[in-house]
């Protein structure tokens, strides 16, 4: 949220004309960054802050 934040005081621009930057684009770059370098799915998801939904997986 704190990304987000700034993004939206800063009024940092999207790539689309006329919208503010969204902080999903950096989470995608991080897990594609993790993935890339063999980190597990499941630690970069931890890493994230996310919470697996599939029971199978998260166990």
């Amino acid at each position: 949220m704190t990304l987000a934040k700034f993004l939206r005081y800063n009024e940092v621009l999207s790539d689309t004309l006329g919208r503010i930057a969204t902080a999903y684009g950096f989470r995608l770059s991080f897990r594609d960054g993790a993935s890339e370098n063999g980190y597990p799915r499941d630690v970069a998801e931890r890493a994230l802050s996310h919470t697996i939904k599939n029971a199978v997986e998260a166990t």
